[in-house]
């Protein structure tokens, strides 16, 4: 694909498709039958399981949304995403089901 980048040390697993525009860091592991949408950007030492959908121009494994103030009062730091890991969703997973439903 054109200007996608991938780092050293990362691993792409089979029949994972990565879109235009894509960065993707280093020691970064993607598991199989993902899709990486254009201009997504995976930082460095994120780990992606199996099955991912990431959507266009979404930022992985970056600071937290989130400041806290520091021991001192006058400062503030970010805070780190908790999870650097991310999974799929199963593929077998039924999206509608039989059973009824309440009215």
């Amino acid at each position: 694909m054109p200007n996608v980048y991938v780092g050293s040390g990362a691993v792409i697993g089979d029949n994972t498709l990565v879109m235009a525009g894509a960065y993707v860091g280093d020691n970064v592991k993607i598991g199989a039958n993902c899709v990486i949408h254009p201009n997504v950007v995976i930082y460095n030492d994120t780990v992606i399981g199996n099955g991912c959908r990431i959507n266009a121009n979404a930022v992985i494994g970056s600071d937290g949304f989130w400041l806290r103030a520091h021991e001192n009062g006058r400062t503030r730091e970010n805070l780190p995403q908790r999870q650097r890991r991310f999974r799929g969703f199963r593929r077998d997973r039924r999206v509608h089901d039989d059973r009824p439903r309440r009215v």
